[in-house]
């Protein structure tokens, strides 16, 4: 899905225009259907996640199951949000900056399924280097910056010389739209240093002989 996307972006999507313009053109019909795919995913897995946050035993542990929930549940609600609001264009892009970055982690567990040392640390170094490149930078500079940077002509069309929305219902419509963002990039930023941390460990482990910290033998 991501492959196809990143393969129709630019005639669909339009990387050459103003993406935060009031009046936008639809997305192509193969964007639209990745669009709608993408957030009947996110729907299932933040429901899939709530309930192993109600049950207590989720996949991989409370905290871990919290954290993808609020995940799933911000990417859904900026879907939502930038369709109705007619900047689907922006979900997409959303949506490939981390789904892009998510192809070097499943290969990264299937070379450790099949025992691929060399694919494992291959893909070890493109996890590191895509989510720097793609969740760490390219989200909030073209993604955040952009929404306060871009869409400075809301103020015109919907403040006092426009609709009339009052200067503060603007400003919160600001605050709705950049927080799940910022949500997303703060995960993101998170979770680049646990891989880290786990990238650090593994060589540590290496280094001690295939040890643990306590001397014993890694599994």
């Amino acid at each position: 899905l991501t492959t196809f996307a990143v393969l129709n972006l630019k005639e669909s999507v339009g990387w050459g225009e103003d993406w935060w313009a009031f009046l936008q053109p639809p997305l192509g019909v193969g964007i639209w259907a990745y669009y709608v795919a993408q957030m009947a995913f996110n729907l299932e897995a933040a429901l899939y996640m709530v309930e192993g946050v109600v049950k207590g035993g989720g996949e991989g542990g409370g905290k871990k199951d919290v954290a993808m929930m609020i995940h799933h549940a911000a990417t859904l609600f900026v879907l939502m949000a930038a369709w109705r609001f007619g900047f689907a264009r922006v979900g997409v892009a959303v949506l490939v900056i981390h789904d892009a970055s998510d192809i070097p982690i499943d290969a990264m567990r299937i070379c450790q399924m099949v025992d691929a040392e060399v694919g494992l640390y291959a893909s070890v170094a493109a996890v590191l280097t895509s989510w720097a490149a793609l969740r760490i930078y390219a989200f909030p500079t073209y993604i955040i910056l952009s929404a306060l940077r871009e869409s400075k002509d809301m103020w015109t069309i919907f403040g006092e010389g426009g609709v009339g929305v009052p200067d503060w219902g603007i400003g919160l419509g600001y605050v709705v739209e950049l927080t799940p963002l910022v949500v997303l990039w703060g995960l993101s930023c998170y979770w680049y240093m646990v891989i880290w941390g786990k990238v650090l460990e593994e060589v540590g482990v290496m280094g001690n002989g295939g040890k643990g910290k306590k001397g014993k033998k890694r599994d």
